[in-house]
């Protein structure tokens, strides 16, 4: 009794100043204006599902195939930007709690529930994540949620869990769709260490696919409507990795990291002539991805020093710290401080950089958050090379290493070969605190984990 009593008391604890540092983070971050360009593409969606329900006249013409629409389904509810963070806070919140909750269930210590709250506290990157308009921080939530639901469907074997992480994963993709590519490898993943360890899940892993998949089937049905072709996923791939190239500095593509850039839209208008719209329709779609392949095809050397590269801008900024300038100041000024700073710090004017953060308190909070953000990724790949010779031996004995080593694996994979923004790593950040509490607290005694 004594020690539940002492469990209910630190917990309330923790989720008391957790609910205080996402309050304050929400408020520094609430004027951001990230994503907010494709935010009206998002009411567009929510008209058309009002045209759908009878409420308005159908003016679904002027929709095309990106974004996704999942998160017009959230502005069918509401636009007010208050009541949305609101939403998704207390969504993070029971993420963290049914986490907490899965790792109680799958036996692992007190001390790894206890690394996991304190990593909690201190990713702040998390909380500034559910404070932005956009559909990453529903779909990231989600996520968790199912893969626990998985986790939980190998401890206790009952298939009502393994259908509903299914069907949380097949909502997932109609928020972000380039999470369909890790369903597919994942589930080969699965099956690889079934038949490994000869557990005889194999119908019930081939249930949970064939479940997500037919949850993107009205996306599929929706997409060909709209241009003629099935697809599971939105028309921005092509986009992306081809502006992903020109995250290289002077790379010889002539290809600069920008929706803008100038050589994509002139090849797009070379090869589309009058039937130029842009370069996120499926024909621009298309073309995209076979520039890509050509110039990766033609100079695979620039390639892999696009790759090595992205790899320093994993490890300076692997995190998002949000906008939180946007409450102090403008992005010009903004854009302006950060070019001055970079130029004290090189030229070792160390001086003049504290100047700039005491004359700028709001740089200290900014400060911390990317550090605490650059310490928790340090961290957990120092514990994960550590124990890189037994890693087999824990894949082959843990379902929970299994799934979060694919979901961050995937994410760095794709950020690699595509286009690197520390908001989309910030997705798979819950998972890095999982295996990073999961190393510290189990690992200490030898144990393999479960």
């Amino acid at each position: 009794m004594d020690k539940l009593l002492k469990y209910i008391g630190i917990s309330q604890i923790f989720y008391g100043l957790l609910i205080v540092e996402i309050i304050f983070f929400s408020w520094l971050n609430f004027d951001n204006k990230i994503m907010g360009g494709i935010l009206p593409l998002y009411e567009s969606f929510a008209d058309l599902f009002r045209a759908k329900l009878g409420l308005i006249q159908n003016n679904s013409n002027n929709i095309t195939t990106f974004p996704m629409w999942g998160y017009g389904f959230v502005f069918l509810i509401t636009k007010n930007k208050l009541l949305i963070f609101i939403f998704q806070q207390i969504l993070s919140i029971y993420t963290i709690f049914f986490t907490e909750k899965t790792l109680i269930q799958g036996k692992y210590n007190s001390k790894t529930v206890g690394y996991f709250r304190f990593f909690i506290l201190i990713g702040l990157s998390w909380h500034i994540f559910q404070s932005v308009l956009w559909p990453y921080s529903i779909a990231a939530n989600l996520m968790v949620i199912a893969l626990m639901l998985l986790y939980r469907f190998f401890l206790t074997k009952k298939a009502l869990t393994i259908i509903m992480s299914a069907l949380l994963i097949g909502i997932t993709l109609n928020f972000r769709s380039d999470y369909f590519y890790f369903i597919i490898g994942f589930t080969l993943i699965l099956l690889f260490f079934d038949f490994i360890k000869k557990e005889r899940h194999f119908l019930f892993i081939l249930l949970w696919f064939s479940i997500v998949m037919l949850a993107i089937v009205p996306w599929g049905i929706y997409s060909y409507q709209k241009t003629g072709h099935f697809s599971t996923t939105s028309t921005n791939g092509g986009h992306v990795l081809f502006v992903g190239l020109g995250q290289l500095p002077n790379n010889s593509w002539i290809i600069t990291p920008q929706d803008s850039d100038p050589l994509m839209h002139q090849l797009l208008r070379e090869q589309q002539g009058d039937k130029y719209v842009g370069s996120l329709n499926y024909d621009a779609n298309q073309i995209l991805m076979q520039e890509w392949k050509k110039r990766v095809i033609e100079n695979p050397g620039e390639f892999l020093k696009k790759c090595f590269y992205v790899q320093s801008l994993y490890f300076l900024e692997p995190f998002t710290h949000g906008q939180l300038y946007a409450n102090f100041t403008t992005t010009e000024n903004w854009n302006n401080k950060k070019y001055i700073i970079k130029q004290d710090v090189l030229e070792l004017r160390f001086g003049n950089v504290m100047s700039q953060f005491f004359n700028s308190g709001y740089l200290w909070i900014i400060l911390i958050v990317a550090i605490t953000a650059i310490i928790i990724n340090l961290l957990f790949w120092f514990y994960l090379i550590k124990r890189l010779f037994k890693i087999f031996k824990i894949l082959i004995n843990s379902k929970l290493f299994i799934i979060a080593i694919s979901v961050i694996g995937y994410q760095v994979l794709l950020q690699t070969v595509g286009y690197y923004m520390s908001y989309y790593n910030t997705n798979a950040f819950l998972f890095y605190i999982i295996l990073l509490s999961v190393f510290i607290g189990e690992f200490k005694k030898e144990k393999v984990i479960k």
